[in-house]
């Protein structure tokens, strides 16, 4: 009778865990997901922001002639170095932007027409392979005070 009894519990577990596994979905891999390489501020490059030297503070320019926006390069928060190119933009006192371009240095001299005693303001930001950095800090400038004379 003990062998019995044994035997039906047996069977019965036996055929507890065969239902079990049938009603189980199959393991199948999933495919990893891709690390979100977006930061907060929509930068995909890990370097530093370059930083904004001159013209800065609104400092007011001596001619019409527009100055060479210097910047510091950035570097690297991971990893080894790589040759950033730099994106620089020019905005107007209403902050729409009048001229930009990336180059591969970080000294820019624009080609815009300045008006009188406007504020301008510029930043700068390293681009690498398809990543951009963060941008500067703002840094801005003044045009000279003037006036036509007419005749």
């Amino acid at each position: 009778m003990q062998h019995r009894r044994m035997f039906v519990m047996s069977a019965a577990v036996i055929l507890a865990a065969t239902w079990a596994c049938q009603k189980s979905a199959p393991l199948s891999p999933t495919p990893p997901v891709a690390p979100t390489v977006t930061s907060p501020d929509n930068t995909t490059l890990k370097a530093s922001a370059p930083k904004a030297i001159s013209p800065i503070g609104d400092t007011r320019l001596d001619t019409f002639t527009p100055p060479t926006l210097a910047a510091s390069g950035a570097t690297p928060t991971q990893g080894t170095g790589v040759a950033y190119s730099y994106h620089f933009q020019l905005m107007g006192p209403t902050g729409a932007v009048l001229q930009q371009t990336t180059i591969s240095g970080t000294n820019w001299t624009p080609t815009v027409a300045l008006d009188f005693d406007t504020r301008y303001t510029w930043q700068v930001r390293a681009e690498a392979d398809g990543a951009v950095g963060p941008w500067s800090s703002l840094a801005s400038f003044i045009s000279p005070d003037g006036g036509f004379i007419r005749g």
